[in-house]
């Protein structure tokens, strides 16, 4: 029996926020950064094209706006270089969990304790999404975007290796080990 008493912090969400983009943070820069280039281009395109027309202010306006819409593409690509900003905004709710990782079970089981009621919630492993290990924490995905977060010095009972050693079990391929990642 494996057992970890968490408290979610701001490193669990980071550490989560880390886990998430991984893939799609390169992804948003190649598509920012192409979208730009769209619109520069375009801007270009307009004004070589409508150079002569007699109606500048039109001109201007169409190139005004391809400018606008580069401008927006650059923010949100110089915003994607601080995407651990994102997991500073979610508010932690000091709820304690327990989490209990039965060795010889086919699920494992949280326990939230708030100050206003007490849940179960049980956790098939054949359902688990993926789980991922890093270097401070375990990230077990029940879907696509979520997950419980264990940190490794919160395991209480049993072992990280323990629970690393279960997850590779149960989860097979689904499971996964960076190291060198916070």
């Amino acid at each position: 029996m494996i057992k970890a008493q968490v408290v979610y912090s701001t490193e669990h969400f980071r550490s989560l926020n880390r886990s998430i983009n991984r893939v799609r943070l390169p992804l948003n820069i190649a598509y920012r950064l192409g979208a730009t280039l769209y619109f520069v281009s375009l801007g270009m395109i307009l004004y070589w094209y409508f150079r002569n027309i007699n109606n500048k202010l039109l001109l201007i306006a169409m190139l005004g706006m391809c400018a606008l819409a580069a401008f927006m593409e650059v923010k949100c690509l110089i915003s994607l270089k601080n995407f651990d900003a994102e997991a500073d905004k979610i508010p932690v709710t000091g709820e304690n969990r327990l989490f209990v990782f039965d060795e010889n079970g086919e699920a494992f089981t949280e326990f939230i304790t708030d100050e206003n009621e007490n849940t179960r919630k049980t956790f098939p492993y054949s359902h688990l999404y993926r789980a991922e290990e890093n270097d401070r924490f375990f990230l077990i995905f029940i879907r696509k975007h979520l997950a419980c977060i264990v940190g490794k010095h919160e395991i209480t009972e049993g072992s990280p290796a323990q629970l690393r050693e279960l997850l590779s079990q149960r989860l097979g391929d689904r499971f996964t080990v960076r190291k060198g990642e916070r």
